[in-house]
């Protein structure tokens, strides 16, 4: 199945961000109150504005940064 497929298939608004839900299990659980911090700190990329009182992360910046820490990075 092709990734345009996948993403379509998933039925998300927006195919190539990520949620604050989807980042929050992607880092293990953590809390909305850690995420913030961490994006206040420059630890965490910053997310877009996606709405009123949304935000977003390009899942391509997300798993590049994420990808980053394993390879020890950051």
């Amino acid at each position: 199945m092709s990734r345009v497929t996948s993403a379509a298939s998933s039925g998300k608004k927006y195919p190539d961000l990520l949620s604050m839900k989807e980042v929050q299990a992607m880092l293990g659980g953590k809390s909305r109150s850690t995420i913030y911090r961490w994006i206040s700190s420059g630890w965490l990329p910053r997310p877009i504005k996606i709405g009123a009182n949304s935000i977003a992360w390009p899942e391509e910046v997300f798993l590049e940064w994420r990808n980053s820490l394993c390879k020890g990075g950051v």
